[in-house]
């Protein structure tokens, strides 16, 4: 158990422990509606759902989303949260832990999504994926609502494991089109061995992805991957990413491929800056590019 989720634990959560669907089930259109102090846990395959349906300004303040074998100990808990059409929602001080086979939270359609103050511990996959799916939303015209999604002042220690949705990741990945991405203040750690899994040698993957945004910016973020197989930050057709006062341990990467602008300025222990398959070498030591 995590020092956050202990915390929170003592200030007392209600328990809503979910059945066959959810913890917590949304199948209709929902608005301005706030859950604080909520353990949310079950053997349910999701915790929080919302299928084809448009979420607008929920709020999870002081929120556990926690995984639990069933009885017979397999790991049946596959999402912390899965929102779909989540136009305006925000977790706050919220705790994702111990979701070996999926996601902390994984949005669909994502207008303005905020993660403040959350921690997320031992998640199979990403700890937060923004992605756009048609056969997931109710208005394709979504895939390019505009929007900010930020992650700000989190904990983020062992994510996107080789063991979760049967494939390495990133901790924090982010595939919407329409939205400017920010995270700030976030500390990304992982310090997994080495081992073998899906036909491959994995180690610490990769910290943070964004593809296809219209912005990304990265800015006094702690990235300490061990041995990591994937840049600690990689960019793919974003017009504009900038990186800035960050500090990358282990000599980690940085990767860009059909960005429109970058500015890379006052990072810390950075290696190799790839940009478009080219090699710009090694970063000097708070250096800028």
């Amino acid at each position: 158990m995590s020092r956050a989720l202990n915390r929170l634990l003592k200030l007392g959560l209600h328990t809503n422990d979910g059945g066959a669907k959810a913890a917590l089930f949304l199948d209709k259109a929902t608005t301005g509606k706030t859950w604080k102090r909520q353990l949310f846990t079950g053997y349910a395959r999701e915790l929080v759902v919302s299928v084809r349906q448009p979420m607008r300004k929920l709020v999870f303040e002081q929120c556990a989303f926690v995984g639990r074998p069933t009885p017979a100990g397999e790991g049946k808990v596959k999402w912390g949260a899965r929102l779909y059409d989540a136009q305006d929602v925000r977790f706050i001080d919220c705790v994702f832990e111990d979701l070996p086979l999926e996601h902390g939270a994984y949005i669909n359609a994502a207008g303005d999504v905020t993660f403040e103050g959350c921690t997320f511990e031992n998640i199979g996959a990403q700890a937060v994926q923004t992605a756009f799916r048609a056969s997931e939303t109710s208005n394709p015209a979504w895939a390019h609502a505009p929007g900010v999604i930020r992650v700000t002042d989190c904990v983020v220690n062992n994510c996107g494991q080789a063991s979760g949705a049967g494939r390495a990741g990133f901790a924090l990945s982010f595939k919407s089109s329409g939205q400017a991405v920010v995270v700030r203040g976030v500390k990304l750690t992982s310090h997994q061995p080495t081992f073998r899994a899906h036909g491959g040698d994995w180690n610490s993957y990769g910290a943070i992805c964004a593809e296809d945004v219209r912005s990304l910016e990265v800015e006094r973020c702690v990235v300490d991957y061990v041995n990591p197989d994937r840049p600690a930050i990689q960019a793919a057709r974003v017009p504009i990413v900038v990186v800035e006062a960050a500090a990358l341990h282990h000599a980690a990467r940085i990767k860009l491929e059909d960005c429109g602008g970058f500015r890379i300025a006052k990072v810390r222990g950075i290696g190799p800056l790839i940009v478009d398959g080219a090699n710009f070498g090694t970063v000097a030591q708070g250096g800028s590019v």
